[in-house]
């Protein structure tokens, strides 16, 4: 008969653990979001003063200031940002579906390279997931261990009937395996005899074997202990003492890439944390293997007894929890997450959803089901951990080639803003028009930030900390940076500007020179911003920059050279003296 329903079932407790989280965030959005709003609201104060400065202190025509107040708006915000950092990502999650993570958020690819904290777990992803039976108590064991199986894509359930395929029975109930009490049981008729057959964790099937079955497990085996009991009748269940039948221990390697991948982390200022059903000394055997700290292991009877504050000064230092449950998984990623980091998780079952949406990237299993995959950022296809590592290179390569795409757009913005309101306060003669300042944003900027985007990852990137959660896209300096960018822009377009009108009287022509020095300077510009080190240094090639920087100072020659198209954008083909100075 049923025992539950609705929400009071297996699958009704997950969908409640599921309804208690919330979509997240990943710090590139969350800066983003951040520098829009402040950059709107400070756009829009700036222009409603110059506009009502224009008309009420100096009596310029309404239509005049109107249209010089939507001239420095278009050169203070980046059209094209949000185009550039979709393509951008895109880069990478071509690049990962090729090592074996698909993306299926874009902005996953982001916030890989800002995790600080990866739980993962043990069995198929540090381990290769075939695991083989080593030791057991006698036959006997395994024969009724075998009897008591149900999943023969099971790694333990495969591993048992390897070695002793299931004897010819009929089964009369099934109670399959559950995570809070460690164990599956079967009713069978067996050779004429009703037995019901109780095999997991040994602490919980039969409590007196746990010290033997400890002992196994410091060897980095995964055991289980059997149990049956003859029955009288088919409804003779669930009472009566089981007796004790045997141990079984499977072995199941560490992965031969895994201590890499676990060193490259720990060189990147990630912290590997080991997530796992199976018991503590199994767990702390893999964990010394592959270089993860096993100075202690925390269990799920432990953790549960725990405060969140008692926890949470645990997760400091403790890096291996074994006998977890799907809501101590989701507890501890909570918890992590609470304290500033950024959390990748992995796992692989319809219990698993829940800690998979609320980590900051969750990545699951190729062979795991499709509720866990449905809730995840990215799928690895070959459920190995290395995978993770090296998508975490690729996304930290991605998030800097988007700050410097950023960098570019922004601090070119930033020029052509100082430009227009120090012309503004001088002379109320605005530099450039709106159409100008579309023309540089949208065509002459976007090839170069683009191309930035296709740099490559630079080779000691995992040699760096991750950037922490409140640091963002402007971290390490990078505003100070755009200021001084933008200050040196604005000078340069200023001095072509009012030496050209003094020399000329003519605003068209001093506008073409302001047009020419700032689309040529924004152009090579990006060069700068490839790499933190002098240029000379770089070792690597951008083929991509220098078709960028062809097409880029190609367009701003057509639209100044080319007398109809300079005419139709309000500028006149400058002379040979004119070109030679705005280029110096």
């Amino acid at each position: 008969g049923a025992t539950a329903t609705g929400m009071d079932t297996q699958i009704g407790k997950i969908a409640s653990l599921m309804n208690r989280t919330t979509e997240k965030k990943t710090p590139l959005q969350v800066s983003l979001d951040q520098f829009g709003r402040k950059l709107s609201i400070i756009i829009l104060v700036i222009c409603a003063v110059l506009f009502g400065v224009s008309v009420l202190w100096r009596h310029e025509n309404v239509m005049n200031a109107f249209l010089f107040a939507v001239a420095l708006a278009v050169a203070a915000i980046p059209e094209a940002l949000s185009s550039i950092v979709t393509i951008v990502l895109s880069f990478g999650t071509r690049k990962m579906a090729k090592e074996n993570a698909i993306i299926r958020h874009l902005q996953a690819v982001e916030g890989l390279g800002s995790v600080s904290v990866i739980c993962t777990d043990k069995t198929g992803t540090l381990t290769t997931g075939h695991m083989t039976v080593t030791e057991y108590t006698d036959e006997r064991t395994l024969e009724l261990a075998a009897l008591c199986t149900d999943n023969a894509s099971d790694p333990t359930d495969a591993a048992i009937l390897e070695r002793r395929p299931r004897p010819e029975a009929a089964r009369l109930s099934l109670i399959p395996f559950d995570n809070a009490k460690r164990s599956m049981t079967v009713v069978v008729n067996y050779r004429g005899i009703l037995l019901e057959i109780t095999k997991g964790a040994a602490e919980s099937v039969y409590p007196p074997a746990a010290a033997d079955a400890a002992r196994m497990e410091e060897r980095g085996l995964r055991v289980l202990a059997v149990t049956c009991r003859a029955l009288r009748s088919p409804s003779d269940l669930g009472g009566g003492m089981h007796s004790f039948v045997g141990l079984i221990g499977l072995s199941d390697p560490p992965r031969p890439e895994a201590a890499a991948a676990v060193g490259k982390c720990m060189s990147a200022g990630i912290r590997p944390v080991m997530l796992t059903g199976d018991g503590a000394n199994a767990a702390k055997a893999v964990a010394r293997a592959i270089g993860i700290n096993a100075d202690e292991a925390l269990t799920g009877r432990q953790i549960e007894r725990m405060t969140d504050e008692e926890l949470s000064e645990k997760l400091k230092t403790v890096s291996v929890f074994a006998r977890v449950t799907p809501s101590d998984k989701l507890r501890i990623v909570k918890l992590f997450r609470a304290a500033g980091e950024v959390v990748g998780v992995t796992g692989d079952g319809v219990n698993d959803a829940p800690s998979l949406r609320t980590a900051d990237i969750g990545c699951a299993m190729g062979s795991g089901t499709d509720v866990a995959k449905a809730e995840a950022d990215i799928i690895l296809t070959d459920d190995n951990f290395a995978t993770i590592v090296d998508a975490v290179e690729t996304g930290r390569g991605v998030f800097g080639n988007i700050r410097k795409a950023v960098a570019f757009l922004l601090g070119t913005n930033i020029g052509e803003v100082v430009a227009v309101v120090l012309a503004m306060c001088f002379t109320f003669d605005s530099p450039l028009l709106s159409m100008q300042l579309l023309w540089i944003n949208l065509v002459s900027d976007s090839l170069p930030a683009l191309a930035l985007g296709a740099e490559k990852t630079p080779p000691d990137i995992m040699t760096k900390r991750p950037l922490g959660r409140g640091e963002g896209i402007f971290a390490k300096g990078m505003l100070i940076r755009l200021l001084l960018h933008g200050l040196l822009f604005g000078a340069l377009c200023l001095t072509a500007f009012y030496v050209t009108l003094a020399a000329t009287s003519d605003h068209a022509a001093a506008r073409t020179a302001c047009f020419l020095t700032l689309g040529v300077s924004q152009v090579l510009h990006a060069y700068n911003l490839r790499s933190d080190r002098p240029l000379i240094l770089v070792r690597s090639h951008n083929r991509l920059l220098v078709v960028a920087t062809i097409v880029g100072l190609s367009l701003v020659a057509f639209a100044v050279f080319i007398p109809p198209v300079a005419s139709a954008f309000g500028m006149k083909t400058p002379s040979a003296a004119t070109t030679l100075f705005c280029l110096a």
